[in-house]
C-alpha cells in the first residue's frame, strides 16, 4: 500500500474495507471495493 504513495486517509480506508487490487498495465491499477456485492465497485486508475 505504501508503494502507491497514497495520502493517509485513503490508506486507512483501504485497510478498513475489503479492496482488491489488480495491475492492468504498467501504471494502471484496477481497484475493486469488495464490500459491494452486486456488482462490486471497480475503478481503474493510473
Amino acid at each position: 500500500m505504501q508503494d502507491l504513495n497514497l495520502p493517509r486517509r485513503p490508506q486507512k480506508r483501504a485497510q478498513a474495507e475489503q479492496f482488491g487490487f489488480r495491475v492492468e498495465a504498467p501504471g494502471m491499477v484496477d481497484v475493486t471495493n469488495e464490500c459491494y456485492d452486486n456488482p462490486p465497485l471497480s475503478i481503474t486508475t493510473s
